[in-house]
């Protein structure tokens, strides 16, 4: 028998995004919170929408494009729209492998001409069929935060969704890689607390 099926947790505060923690609530691998027990949420003023049944908004952050600044011929990419463009923008891609975050569909969308304030609800058909265009040219989904950045450093790809900010340390060790946030997704993390009979491989700190 494993540990998942036995109930036996691996950890008791989860640090993870708002979406993981909602697939969490549906695997049984969250406890439902007693707000009334929590008393810093109303002095720490988050926003309603980041209080769940079962995990805390904290921070956001968020998902852009990362590129290689030496890939291009002093060309740069400034939109979704050059991210799927590898005849101009040459070299293999990444994107998110949906283990690791939310699906892409945005991105999609927007690189199809979707106007940014036309976005919701998403056409998730349309966005589907514009992520096959791309998907030979995909050379690994990533599924850590590290991993854009590694991609990029060993030249493996020319470009790369990444969270914002994990191409910092990159930048100042004066590897060649840079971030366009045009059309950058805000996303938020937070905080949710594992039961004591929750599988531990579904509920895992991963960032």
């Amino acid at each position: 028998m494993s540990d998942s099926q036995i109930g036996r947790t691996q950890c008791d505060l989860i640090n993870n995004s708002m979406m993981s923690h909602t697939k969490y609530v549906q695997q049984d691998a969250l406890e439902k919170l007693d707000l009334d027990r929590i008393k810093s949420v109303k002095s720490a003023k988050i926003p309603d929408a980041q209080i769940t049944d079962h995990a805390i908004g904290h921070a956001f952050y968020g998902q852009c494009i990362g590129y290689r600044t030496d890939a291009f011929g002093g060309k740069k990419p400034e939109s979704w729209a050059d991210f799927w463009d590898t005849k101009v923008f040459k070299g293999g891609r990444s994107m998110c492998n949906p283990d690791g975050d939310l699906p892409e569909l945005e991105f999609a969308l927007l690189a199809d001409g979707v106007p940014m304030d036309k976005l919701y609800p998403l056409d998730v058909d349309r966005a589907f069929k514009v992520l096959t265009r791309l998907r030979g040219d995909i050379k690994k989904f990533w599924d850590s935060g590290p991993l854009p950045g590694v991609l990029l450093s060993r030249q493996e790809v020319t470009m790369s969704t990444v969270w914002d900010g994990r191409l910092a340390d990159l930048e100042k060790q004066g590897v060649p890689v840079t971030r366009q946030l045009n059309g950058m997704r805000r996303q938020f993390s937070g905080y949710g607390s594992s039961p004591s009979s929750a599988p531990p491989g579904r509920a895992r700190p991963r960032r």
